[in-house]
């Protein structure tokens, strides 16, 4: 399955890219992450792995497969986690929209677990709510740089993410 998150944030994408390119300390900026830490003495770039404790108990080890410093943009996989999906990439990117805004992007593919079954969750459920964290998790980009602080659990941002399938 696939989709594609975005959102227009009053911020330029050099601030955006700072952020969304720390990719080991993504717990600042999305609302279902605890901590981040890197799992390899790399914590940005091709190779990058993170573990994610989630506030929920679990947790999740992604590694990066792509990156691309000059064009703003990184794929990572999910290499560990008890989600109920066999794939999960997402390419991050930010894109300049004036000189103080920028577009920022996750491109997502995912295969859910549980045939027929799970392709009917994952297009009903769970493509509906991993939109939605996404697009908070990419809001979560502004609230950080705005309040200096990470966001908070289960943190909704305000307006609205355009999610395409």
């Amino acid at each position: 399955m696939h989709m594609k998150v975005t959102r227009e944030v009053q911020v330029s994408a050099e601030k955006c890219w700072e952020m969304l390119g720390d990719f080991s300390n993504v717990h600042h900026i999305h609302p279902l992450v605890q901590t981040s830490t890197p799992v390899t003495e790399n914590d940005r770039g091709l190779g990058a792995i993170r573990e994610c404790e989630l506030y929920d108990g679990n947790s999740v080890q992604e590694k990066v497969i792509e990156w691309d410093e000059e064009n703003m943009s990184y794929t990572f996989n999910l290499e560990k986690g008890k989600l109920p999906l066999t794939l999960l990439e997402v390419k991050v990117s930010v894109e300049a929209n004036g000189a103080t805004q920028s577009l920022l992007a996750c491109d997502v593919d995912f295969d859910p677990k549980y045939g027929f079954i799970g392709k009917l969750l994952g297009h009903f459920l769970m493509k509906p709510k991993l939109g939605g964290v996404l697009g908070d998790m990419l809001g979560g980009v502004k609230y950080y740089l705005d309040e200096g602080e990470d966001v908070p659990e289960n943190w909704n941002a305000p307006g609205n993410a355009v999610i395409v399938s």
